[in-house]
């Protein structure tokens, strides 16, 4: 979607950030508002991208039910992305999201995704 295979260590590490600070609840979280230097550049917006589409995909998946969300390793363009097929309960359907490397082990860092992923 809206990631990039070219994350380097400062994105990596402001998206870590700030999932851990959702993940905590934060009292003093870091806002755009606030601290607007640090988002007003490339890196930045970037980072609040994959932070906000692996937000959404840790919610989708611990709300998926109890069944195992289904992993396929495959490529995308030139580089190799990790495929997740996530089945939503009910009427919603089913979500195909592709991640890099990167973003698969920032999303496995919360607490009960790994044991949710198969594959």
């Amino acid at each position: 979607m809206v990631c990039s295979a070219l994350m380097n260590g400062f994105v990596r590490r402001l998206a870590a950030r700030l999932l851990e600070e959702d993940r905590a609840g934060a009292p003093d979280p870091m806002t755009r508002n606030r601290h607007f230097e640090v988002f007003g550049d490339a890196q930045g917006r970037l980072a609040l991208r994959i932070y906000r589409h692996l937000r959404s995909l840790r919610r989708d998946i611990l709300s998926a039910g109890l069944e195992p969300v289904a992993v396929e390793r495959g490529f995308d363009g030139d580089a190799q992305r990790v495929r997740l097929r996530i089945s939503l309960a009910g009427a919603r359907g089913t979500r195909t999201a592709f991640l890099s490397s990167d973003e698969l082990d920032l999303l496995l860092e919360t607490p009960g995704i790994r044991g949710r992923l198969a594959g």
